[in-house]
């Protein structure tokens, strides 16, 4: 941190502050991420903070390149600058994660979310939940779960946050406990068409293998409410095929 104040301090000296030299300072910033010099890349981009503190694209940049660099200190001083200035910091965190998609380098925002978690406590619920879509984008099941429980925690009858474990479950080849949680969502909304479906759907699966009794009854059940609420040839045809092992 000491040294990247030091290269700040030494632009800055040589570049008078005008809109021409703002541009002139974006330009060298882009170009030197562009050609992954993290370290002038991050200089520069101070500097266009210093003039307008206020744009959430130039802290993502700054903090990614910043990341690059595996400057823990630096990415929080940039947060604080952010909140300081009263930027809104879920603008912030999704300029982040766009950004480290972009760079090919998606772990960068994991890492960034989880250090201003640790540095600022009072956002964990709103980090946990960005982590637990990015988690899902990933398709990623244990953490799914591990988030899923943890968003439960202060809205137990959540049912997105439901749906998301039960994917979670599924994910992580554990049918019987996304079975159970399907379930619980149907208690909490009775209507729930995707819940009906994954539930008819996953007890028709182990009829199949099974031969079990219990999973056809439930699977016919979920299908005929599901099919009183939206009926689709597909439905039909499972109800049909059910109708007739009876």
């Amino acid at each position: 941190m000491k040294h990247l104040l030091y290269l700040i301090l030494s632009v800055a000296a040589v570049i008078p502050s005008t809109a021409a030299d703002y541009r002139t300072i974006a330009t060298k910033a882009q170009r030197f991420y562009g050609q992954k010099e993290w370290a002038s890349a991050t200089a520069m981009y101070w500097l266009m903070l210093e003039e307008k503190p206020d744009n959430p694209d130039t802290y993502s940049h700054a903090i990614i390149s910043a990341a690059m660099q595996s400057d823990t200190t630096a990415q929080l001083a940039l947060m604080e600058k952010a909140m300081q200035y009263h930027v809104p910091f879920d603008s912030i965190f999704t300029a982040v994660e766009r950004e480290s998609f972009s760079v090919g380098q998606s772990k960068l925002y994991e890492n960034f979310m989880k250090h201003i978690k640790e540095a600022q406590p009072w956002l964990s619920r709103n980090i946990d939940g960005y982590l637990l879509r990015y988690y899902t984008f990933r398709k990623d099941a244990d953490r799914m779960v591990e988030y899923s429980n943890i968003m439960l925690d202060g809205m137990p009858d959540d049912t997105g946050y439901l749906t998301t474990l039960a994917q979670g479950y599924m994910l992580g080849n554990k049918p019987q406990e996304a079975m159970n949680t399907y379930r619980r969502i149907l208690f909490l909304e009775p209507d729930n068409y995707n819940a009906l479906l994954e539930l008819g759907n996953y007890s028709l699966i182990l009829f199949r293998q099974t031969g079990n009794e219990t999973y056809r009854k439930e699977a016919l059940s979920m299908m005929r409410r599901a099919e009183a609420l939206r009926p689709t040839p597909y439905i039909t045809s499972v109800i049909t095929g059910l109708e007739d092992t009876d």
